[in-house]
């Protein structure tokens, strides 16, 4: 019995063929077992599974591993890196053939040429160079503090192109993911510049880099008003532009440098403890001074340094040269915000 049953199936199928007839080609095609492969490339993640399925099925595209150095996930892309994008996680796929579909990441935040993405933040390298502190005796509604003191930045180092925002600090706040994070104190900022390997800047690194640092006018010393522009409304946000309420990163325009919201948008505190009267002249240069609490000049109670003014501020508290200062305990203000700094040492370029 059995073996004329497969002489019968024999001879329908050779008959089939003799006739012209495509019906066993037509539901080979259809019911042909596919495989969709998942290429994730150079990011550190294992890639999915592989699925399996027929033709015109249709497949749910999976997640990858998460975030990555500054990249986030954007989507599934056909053939190539910079092939037609699939789709995203949990959207529907149609199977036609064998395919392989790979993983397109994506920079939160945009990066310049020369920029490195350091542990999730997108940085810019500053060489270093001499540069003149304070700002000018005829600056208008300058402070007695701002003394002109000539300054020498020893080392290179990366500064964060961007005040650190909400989705690199791991808060969240919908809507609101490249926004500078606030409401933290100084102790915070501190912890999570060492959790990315880095440190807070010292109070001349941040002036330095807000006047454009080795890019800045060495020679005759003279610098705009606001880091980048002497028009704050170009380069800040402040309380005449802000309608009250902290803006997303990058939205104005960058110093020469390529950093963002230097001056406006948020206070960025900085490593130093606050002495009204800094070392230094004109003519007396100081290499890379950073005031510590065992230093002579420090006087705790006068808090630590927060640089570059914020959304609620007046323009002349957005000034480069404006040196606020703040409890380095206190982390319920709204408008205070930092950007954090690697050595050269530990990041060589």
């Amino acid at each position: 019995m059995e073996k004329k049953f497969i002489f019968t199936l024999s001879l329908i199928f050779t008959g089939a063929l003799l006739c012209g007839c495509d019906f066993f080609t037509k539901t080979l095609e259809i019911d042909r077992l596919n495989f969709v492969r998942f290429d994730v490339g150079q990011a550190p993640f294992a890639a999915p599974p592989s699925a399996r399925a027929y033709n015109g099925e249709l497949i749910s595209l999976p997640s990858v591993g998460g975030e990555f150095d500054g990249y986030f996930f954007e989507g599934w892309r056909k053939g190539s890196l910079v092939g037609e994008l699939a789709g995203t996680v949990g959207d529907a796929f149609s199977v036609e053939g064998d395919a392989t579909l790979f993983a397109s990441f994506k920079s939160y935040l945009h990066k310049d040429e020369g920029d490195r993405i350091i542990n999730g933040i997108v940085c810019v390298f500053v060489l270093p160079g001499v540069f003149m502190m304070g700002s000018l005796p005829d600056e208008e509604e300058r402070s007695a503090d701002e003394t002109r003191h000539k300054v020498r930045i020893s080392a290179g180092f990366w500064i964060s192109k961007y005040p650190i925002t909400n989705r690199q600090f791991r808060r969240s706040i919908e809507g609101q993911e490249d926004y500078p994070v606030t409401e933290v104190s100084w102790f915070e900022a501190r912890d999570f510049a060492h959790s990315k390997g880095g440190r807070l800047l010292s109070e001349a690194e941040w002036e330095y880099a807000a006047k454009d640092g080795h890019l800045g006018d060495s020679v005759n010393f003279i610098y705009t008003l606001f880091s980048g522009s002497d028009n704050l409304n170009e380069v800040g946000w402040y309380a005449g532009n802000s309608q009250g309420r902290k803006q997303r990163v990058g939205l104005k325009a960058a110093n020469k440098l390529g950093l963002y919201d230097m001056s406006g948008n948020v206070f960025e505190w900085v490593y130093d403890w606050y002495v009204d009267s800094l070392p230094g002249s004109p003519t007396q240069e100081t290499t890379d001074p950073r005031i510590s609490a065992d230093n002579e000049l420090a006087r705790p109670w006068n808090g630590r340094i927060a640089r570059g003014g914020g959304f609620i501020s007046p323009s002349r508290t957005c000034r480069i040269g404006d040196r606020s200062h703040a409890d380095p305990n206190v982390s319920a203000s709204n408008a205070n915000g930092f950007r954090i700094a690697f050595n050269e040492r530990d990041f060589p370029r």
